[in-house]
């Protein structure tokens, strides 16, 4: 499983907030899960016959709330901080299937 390290604040009305696991199921269906009380937030990306692009989209979507912090923290108009590129580079990572 692919775990976000910090969880971003809530937004009414926007996505639901991370993090979001990436799960492997015994079945060989590959989720994305949102977090507690959001856990109902599930999608199913792939069944038992997981493509390899299939794999890849759903790193990419488990990632997507760090990409965005990572991204917002870069453009929302502060200094772009050796900290603020060392998150944007660990969400890439994540999207990627690193740790």
């Amino acid at each position: 499983m692919i775990r976000s390290k910090r969880a971003a604040p809530p937004v009414p009305g926007r996505h639901s907030p991370g993090p979001w696991n990436l799960v492997k199921m015994r079945s060989g269906v590959l989720s994305v899960d949102g977090p507690g009380p959001a856990r109902h937030v599930r999608t199913v990306v792939c069944d038992v016959f997981c493509e390899p692009e299939q794999a890849a989209n759903a790193r990419l979507i488990a990632a997507a709330p760090d990409l965005l912090a990572a991204a917002a923290g870069l453009l929302g108009g502060g200094r772009a901080t050796f900290a603020r590129w060392a998150a944007l580079r660990a969400a890439v990572r994540r999207a990627r299937g690193g740790a």
